[in-house]
């Protein structure tokens, strides 16, 4: 046991001041330190009040930390504050943390998880709140709770309750992904697919989204101020919050205009207000009820392939790969080649003259 005395210094609105009273910074080992006010305004006072104070911590606190058991709440609370809130996609990490938190339960010891329990987790996983879980994101919000114990290990107070941390046989409960999903659309059936959108709002979101591939997302969250017609590229607020920059053909120009003229007084290019019901109506309509918004990203990414002629570096630089390293090995892509490329894509300005 440590125990030093300072006076701690505040701010006021006429400047920094400094405590007349002491207090003791009580240390026990390198794994507890307590901040406690000895009420005291001279040290010889306030060091016969820090013992009495420090014995008390001793007994009565001390025992009760070391012996605490850690809830779930606990530790993804920790996961949160000491990792998830500083990495680039914390929003979605947030969002599997709370529904691997509630699966297991807030209050539940994760000493008390064992390999049985998960199993019966995972069975919940896969009932979301909006729907049937894929294997494939069960398999991502399973991660989150691996990573929560792995930061909750390196936590210094958590050091003398690293038994009550579970060991959990994580390759028998990861689910079998399908092969990835590849969609393709041709140049006839995205016409088609234009045409059974009611909303004209919503059909030219649609229609951006193939010429451009951005996400769902970026499209709505695309404003008038981020858009360069002359330049012929506009920026994006992409995964994680980063930024990103969009090439342009001269389809995407003339429809991101249109939707602006639809939408004067928003600084949004594109409004989506009920996109979920009118886009699910035209895609049953369509015969493709299984399609989704994000394939309308990988059919631009398709056409780059087939009408553009780039190669898989240009590809992936075009969409904005998120991985890192990825992206490096795009950046000697020319800005010129995928403004070419663009414009050799099927003209879906046309669905609207």
């Amino acid at each position: 046991m440590y125990i030093k005395y300072i006076k701690r210094k505040y701010k006021t609105k006429q400047g920094e001041k400094e405590s007349p009273v002491f207090t003791a910074v009580i240390r026990f080992g390198r794994d507890h330190e307590f901040y406690r006010s000895t009420g005291e305004t001279t040290r010889r006072k306030a060091e016969q009040a820090g013992k009495l104070i420090a014995e008390d911590i001793k007994k009565n606190i001390l025992p009760r930390l070391n012996q605490e058991n850690i809830t779930v709440d606990m530790l993804f609370s920790n996961w949160w504050v000491n990792y998830a809130r500083f990495q680039a996609s914390a929003d979605t990490m947030e969002s599997r943390g709370k529904d691997m938190s509630a699966a297991l339960g807030l209050e539940t010891f994760i000493q008390d998880i064992d390999d049985e329990h998960m199993g019966d987790v995972v069975v919940d996983l896969f009932e979301g709140h909006r729907g049937e879980r894929a294997p494939g994101t069960v398999n991502r919000i399973i991660d989150i709770f691996k990573k929560s114990l792995t930061i909750g290990k390196k936590n210094k107070l958590w050091k003398p309750k690293l038994n009550q941390f579970p060991v959990i046989d994580w390759e028998e409960l990861r689910q079998e992904e399908p092969d990835e999903r590849v969609v393709f659309l041709s140049e006839v059936e995205a016409f088609e697919l234009i045409k059974e959108i009611s909303n004209l709002k919503i059909k030219l979101a649609v229609a951006w989204s193939m010429c451009t591939g951005c996400r769902r997302n970026e499209t709505a969250t695309l404003k008038k101020n981020d858009f360069f017609e002359e330049a012929r590229y506009c920026t994006v607020l992409a995964k994680g919050g980063k930024l990103r920059h969009v090439n342009l053909s001269m389809s995407a120009i003339k429809i991101a205009k249109y939707s602006m003229e639809l939408n004067p007084n928003s600084e949004f290019i594109f409004d989506l207000t009920n996109r979920r019901k009118v886009w699910e109506d035209a895609r049953e309509n369509f015969g493709r009820p299984d399609l989704r918004w994000h394939d309308l990203r990988h059919v631009n990414g398709t056409w780059l392939r087939r009408f553009g002629g780039l190669d898989l570096k240009a590809v992936g630089k075009a969409l904005g790969h998120s991985n890192l390293s990825s992206t490096n090995r795009y950046a000697h892509v020319a800005d010129e080649e995928l403004e070419t490329a663009g414009d050799a894509l099927p003209d879906l300005w046309k669905a609207f003259e």
